[in-house]
């Protein structure tokens, strides 16, 4: 017998990446309102694609990653961020009396410190940080006679490491691109196996 869970994620990013636009665009409206070029104070948002690396690989396909945070300048080349993703992957896993075809999600909030290596136009930056993340992923149960599917979710400490640049749109919007990695521990639902990529786009709009 197979069983089979319809896939999701890609319906499921579909919302995220709405509902972050719609969230960056009134932001973004509201903002050209003030006078905002010293300020020090900025919504971030971005969306990206994602690689799991390691030996959970051979059950995790790419991910799509989307995250919504804010950005203090605490001077001309160093920020403190705090961020909240919604990010999640396609997992498969094969039993000899089934097939599990469903979506690993992970909510990871993370507090950055982001250092600028320069006041141009085009400002290269890395940013390091950690914090806590809910993983959440469909699992098997066979007892005799039936088999079971549930999602089964767990907290985890989660760290990162990104580098990328920012490009002044203007003083109040900054385009930027950034390539990351981010390292989960204590992952008992994935046996300490997960770990991902990814590079991701998106826009800063002052407050």
């Amino acid at each position: 017998m197979q069983m089979q869970i319809g896939k999701k994620h890609l319906t499921k990013m579909k919302q995220l990446i709405i509902i972050t636009a719609l969230v960056l665009l009134s932001v973004s409206c509201y903002s050209q309102t003030k006078s905002v070029k010293q300020s020090k104070l900025f919504f971030t948002s971005y969306i990206g694609m994602a690689n799991a690396i390691g030996d959970i690989k051979s059950n995790v396909s790419n991910g799509f990653q989307a995250m919504t945070g804010i950005e203090y300048k605490l001077n001309k080349y160093s920020s403190i961020c705090g961020e909240i993703n919604f990010d999640t992957y396609s997992y498969v896993e094969n039993g000899s009396t089934y097939k599990l075809d469903g979506t690993l999600n992970t909510i990871p909030l993370t507090v950055y410190y982001k250092h600028y290596l320069n006041q141009k136009k085009i400002r290269p930056y890395f940013k390091l940080g950690a914090g806590v993340a809910n993983i959440s992923k469909p699992i098997i149960e066979q007892k005799t006679g039936f088999t079971n599917i549930k999602n089964e979710s767990a907290f985890a400490g989660q760290y990162q490491a990104s580098i990328g640049l920012n490009y002044n749109l203007k003083p109040d919007y900054i385009f930027y691109i950034e390539a990351g990695y981010q390292g989960f521990s204590n992952t008992t639902l994935l046996n300490n196996q997960f770990s991902n990529v990814a590079i991701r786009i998106g826009l800063s709009t002052a407050l």
